[in-house]
């Protein structure tokens, strides 16, 4: 099924389905020895790095990637990145979300699950934008003045909605979402 080295391997819950990244994705069912699904990716110069699955892009009902019929991987997204494009990309193969930079992204990540929303860095950037993968579209933006020290690393703190920056400069700052009525990220503090 892989037809380049696999880079990433993953389990649903019931630890039954494995979800493995390669230049494809392919989730396959271990108990049954069913392939469910076999995804090409778009072809690039690089390898690709992360893939996060979204079991539900729609959002219409709560799945986990344990439960279940069979047919629910038709519903599944998946969030696939390399050093420098980022792809979110259908079981049936439809591009959903792409971005790209000639820099490269230092950070992608599911900020929400049940939202559908994704932080993007890229390397030695000045923002962070939290994109809503459902609508393709920004959620917000967090910006750093040009004149900062450029960002070293984000972490994603989603038990709290917060979002964690690390300039080179050593400054750590804080943001977070205080309600999902109001989506915007509010700034905490810095240290």
């Amino acid at each position: 099924y892989h037809t380049g080295p696999v880079v990433e391997i993953d389990f649903t819950e019931d630890q039954e389905i494995t979800i493995s990244l390669s230049d494809r994705i392919v989730v396959f069912d271990m108990g049954q020895l069913r392939l469910y699904l076999n995804i090409n990716l778009p072809a690039l110069n690089e390898p690709y790095l992360n893939s996060t699955t979204i079991p539900n892009l729609s959002g219409d009902e709560l799945d986990t990637l344990g439960s279940g019929d069979p047919s629910r991987f038709k519903r599944y997204s998946f969030l696939v990145n390399s050093k420098h494009q980022i792809y979110l990309i259908s079981a049936q193969e439809k591009i959903k979300f792409e971005r790209s930079s000639p820099n490269g992204f230092a950070v992608v990540e599911i900020f929400d699950m049940q939202r559908a929303l994704c932080v993007i860095a890229k390397y030695e950037g000045h923002s962070i934008d939290c994109c809503d993968l459902r609508q393709n579209r920004l959620f917000d933006r967090i910006q750093f003045p040009p004149s900062s020290s450029p960002i070293q690393f984000v972490k994603c703190v989603v038990e709290h909605r917060m979002i964690i920056t690390k300039l080179h400069d050593g400054s750590l700052h804080f943001h977070s979402i205080s309600c999902w009525n109001e989506p915007t990220f509010t700034y905490r503090a810095a240290l």
